[in-house]
């Protein structure tokens, strides 16, 4: 069973604006460590529109185990996360946004974990939800779940939602200029002189 739960907007030692805008966490028993969370961060100007910008899929993937691995490393940079690859796919949804996910086990105090994350690139942001579950439990009962609700992720695109709304007007402007060319082509059709034929001379 899942709840949201308050998230910090500074981290209270740095100050630093905690970029994650929603936590929800497992409220069982034992499985507070069990959580899911979208977190955003505005794109410096110059930098990537498209998560396609940073390699493919399965790229991407592997430098999140780096980098996971990187920070959970212990004293000397011995031991961590031992975080590993599972796998990794690509979708496209609406406005055309490109999405990866990111499968990857790690461990947390000797328990091992499976995180699942998404990320995708919208008007500037990157968006990323991140799901994380024991592997007990998400090779048992959670993982179909955790994976439905992570392919289920989708960012509305203000601008892509814009061109949309544009490509759509122009379309309407071009069909309303055709049914007019035709309706008057008709009415001119309707308008012109019938032709007659020759009399025939009476015998």
């Amino acid at each position: 069973m899942y709840q949201e739960v308050n998230v910090p907007l500074k981290d209270p030692a740095s100050g630093v604006v905690s970029p994650t805008v929603m936590l929800l966490k497992d409220v069982r028993t034992g499985q507070a460590g069990n959580t899911i969370s979208l977190s955003k961060q505005i794109i410096p100007e110059g930098g990537i529109a498209s998560v396609a910008d940073i390699g493919s899929a399965e790229e991407t993937g592997a430098r999140l185990v780096a980098a996971e691995s990187a920070r959970k490393k212990g004293v000397g940079g011995i031991g961590g996360a031992g975080a590993s690859f599972r796998s990794a796919s690509q979708r496209t949804g609406p406005g055309k946004l490109l999405y990866y996910t990111a499968e990857y086990t790690k461990s947390v105090l000797s328990v091992s974990r499976v995180v699942l994350t998404t990320l995708v690139v919208a008007d500037g942001v990157l968006f990323t939800l991140t799901a994380e579950e024991d592997q007990g439990r998400f090779d048992g009962e959670m993982g179909g779940a955790l994976r439905d609700a992570v392919a289920s992720f989708v960012v509305i695109s203000q601008t892509a939602a814009v061109e949309a709304a544009a490509a759509e007007a122009a379309a309407a402007r071009t069909a309303a200029k055709q049914s007019s060319a035709g309706a008057g082509g008709i009415a001119a059709a309707a308008d012109a002189p019938a032709v007659k034929g020759p009399k025939k001379r009476r015998q």
